[in-house]
């Protein structure tokens, strides 16, 4: 199976080709009652693009034939956006945000807002430098760092008519958060998690990717950093939450949609995720013991998606097609630790021959990658989003089919796995063929030896008779 080539977008690795036997669907058509009947094979797959590197540390020629600086660090880059030093220095440090700097606040959320994934995981720090900002805080501004938060409390400031069609921006949320053992911060971001209540006291787990603004306090006293973020990432006390997984990202999914570049940090987040348990651990968790009597129906995926994000379940089927597909951009690579992963395409007893999408982070020693498998699997995972995909139908047309697509450490082999295709069938013949000429050759050895002791027995005691001779015809 081949994948469809990386798009131009700053997204992601193409969730690979889901070419499957399941039944046609319009994008218009209501979801069914049960998951529909059959449908022809899909063409060539959407394709979710990997995230764009950031730009390496190279000159490169601007407007008029000016040199553009390396980039060095997310200050570099916040610059190229719109946010130089001089604009970094409208903010004053040891007093909270002032009405004269709410303009140049609004100018780096806007910044902000145009970084990548990739470009995040580049540049950002991983310990907050309290030192270099005690000593000088300016030149660490537009710094960013990986924050650790405790969330207190979340504010929503609307923006006026005139400010939000000049800067194209609603909203934003002030929230008041702690850092690294009880230190009081701010951080301003364009988004975060709908199911958090505004202004109420709030004790929830948390992180950003935090661009350093200012300090809204001097030492002794705490000094009160202000960050400037795109969101605020939400672990609840949940599977999940308790992997690691930011579950705030279901909230950007869709279903019933093709993949989008938008898609791709919740999709690697989950599958970083599930990388932090054990394969038999996620099982265990699901509490589905019985493989032939399942616990979870794959109805609900196909008709009721909306309800499912990020579930835990464990499902048991027929895989008839593994791809292992490559993960091309070296940023994500390095902080995720990982540079592919496995699609699986999955048949349980009750999708009606409707393809059911996994994609793994690991396969056991016995199963390999291919098209045309037949081999009884069980895995473990959770609900990622349930996607459209073209499928080609008689006459050339397309159309469009639904299928569920979930996220897993590995699936578990249920049987010794079994050949479907013609290769196998062949290659049951070849062995068939082999045993059966052993056989009648282990026969005829056997028969030669009793042969030869009766001759050995007779030949001490009578001559040798014309019988005991082959039979010669003419």
């Amino acid at each position: 199976m081949s994948c469809v080539a990386t798009t131009r977008m700053l997204g992601w690795v193409a969730l690979g080709l889901l070419c499957a036997s399941c039944s046609t669907l319009r994008a218009d058509e209501p979801p069914a009652t049960a998951p529909p009947a059959s449908a022809p094979a899909a063409s060539t797959p959407p394709a979710v693009a990997a995230p764009a590197a950031a730009a390496g540390p190279t000159v490169q020629t601007g407007v008029g034939g000016a040199a553009i600086p390396e980039l060095k660090s997310a200050r570099d880059l916040i610059a190229m956006y719109g946010v130089d030093g001089s604009r970094l220095g409208f903010f004053n440090d040891g007093q909270p945000i002032q009405a004269a700097e709410n303009e140049s606040l609004l100018r780096v959320l806007i910044a902000v807002r145009r970084f990548s994934y990739g470009e995040l995981l580049r540049w950002q720090l991983k310990e907050i430098p309290w030192s270099r900002w005690t000593e000088d805080a300016y030149q660490e501004r537009g710094e960013v760092i990986a924050l650790k938060l405790k969330v207190n409390r979340a504010t929503r400031i609307k923006l006026p008519p005139d400010l939000a069609e000049r800067f194209d921006l609603q909203q934003y949320y002030q929230c008041e958060v702690t850092v690294d053992e009880n230190q009081p911060a701010t951080v301003y971001a364009l988004t975060i998690p709908h199911q958090w209540q505004l202004d109420e006291p709030l004790d929830v787990r948390s992180s950003a990717a935090g661009f350093f603004l200012k300090l809204a306090d001097a030492a002794p006293r705490p000094l009160h950093p202000i960050f400037i973020a795109q969101r605020l990432a939400w672990f609840p006390d949940t599977e999940l939450g308790q992997l690691g997984m930011d579950v705030g990202l279901f909230e950007g999914l869709q279903n019933r949609v093709r993949f989008e570049p938008s898609d791709g940090p919740c999709f690697y987040e989950l599958l970083a995720a599930v990388g932090r348990a054990s394969n038999g651990e996620l099982l265990r968790l699901t509490h589905d013991e019985d493989p032939l009597h399942p616990r979870y129906p794959v109805e609900p995926l196909f008709n009721r998606p909306d309800e499912q994000f990020g579930k835990l379940m464990a499902l048991s089927g027929t895989c008839r097609r593994c791809t292992k597909l490559t993960i091309d951009n070296p940023d994500v690579v390095k902080v995720l630790g990982y540079d592919h992963y496995y699609q699986l395409e999955m048949f349980t007893i009750d999708s009606l021959k409707n393809p059911v999408t996994w994609c793994v982070r690991e396969l056991p020693d016995q199963m390999w990658t291919g098209e045309r498998l037949d081999i009884d699997i069980r895995v473990a995972g959770f609900f990622f989003k349930t996607w459209k995909y073209p499928v080609l139908l008689p006459g050339g047309q397309t159309s469009w089919q639904f299928a569920p697509a979930l996220v897993g450490r590995a699936p578990v082999l249920l049987e010794p796995v079994k050949f479907s295709n013609n290769f196998g069938r062949a290659m049951t013949v070849v062995v068939g063929v082999v045993l059966a000429v052993a056989v009648l050759g282990l026969w005829l050895m056997s028969r030669g030896d009793r042969q030869a002791r009766k001759r050995l027995t007779r030949s001490a005691t009578a001559p040798m008779q014309l019988d005991d001779l082959p039979d010669i015809k003419p």
